[in-house]
């Protein structure tokens, strides 16, 4: 009778580790099923002496969208800001997994600056890339050398993608964070 309660609470608990193994199995399988392979973060900082201003676009794999603003110290925290539209994550996808994207130098632009810089980062999976800018310099305006062209394109594709259908501009208590 002994072994019979033995084996019953072997065979339970074999049970309870395979359904945990396919549970984990499955949820991996489904965070990788979309276009995105991993999440997307966007973050675009410009420094001040107060210590600096920016927003943070987070996208995971599924196209949920939140932000997350920065003023000085303080922070928003993350907030919801919609969902990507299906075509909008294939084309992120496809930029990002692109060679305009993987052969971008890890920092491009005005690297040569300490302060006073604005800095645009892109992290997706375990790449990170960062275009920088000096303070106050709008992100519209194209640069003449081809290498900083090359960049600039690259970040501007990204950037547009994972700001579309959100509002132009988010008040915060402090400054107002600009999108890229």
């Amino acid at each position: 009778m002994q072994s019979s309660a033995h084996w019953r609470c072997v065979c339970l608990f074999v049970g309870m580790v395979l359904l945990s193994f396919c549970t984990t199995v499955s949820a991996q399988q489904t965070e990788t099923k979309g276009p995105l392979k991993a999440s997307v973060t966007l973050l675009e900082f410009e420094e001040d002496a107060a210590g600096g201003s920016g927003v943070e676009w987070y996208i995971e794999p599924s196209g949920n969208r939140s932000v997350k603003i920065f003023s000085g110290l303080r922070s928003t925290g993350r907030v919801p800001s919609g969902v990507l539209r299906e075509e909008d994550l294939h084309r992120l996808a496809s930029l990002l997994e692109g060679r305009e994207f993987v052969e971008l130098p890890k920092e491009s632009g005005r690297t040569y600056l300490q302060t006073n810089r604005r800095r645009i980062t892109i992290d997706y999976g375990k790449q990170s890339r960062t275009f920088v800018l000096s303070m106050g310099e709008s992100f519209e305006k194209r640069p003449e050398d081809p290498e900083l062209r090359k960049a600039w394109t690259a970040f501007r594709k990204i950037a547009k993608l994972v700001s579309k259908g959100a509002e132009r501009e988010v008040q915060t208590n402090g400054p107002v964070a600009r999108q890229p």
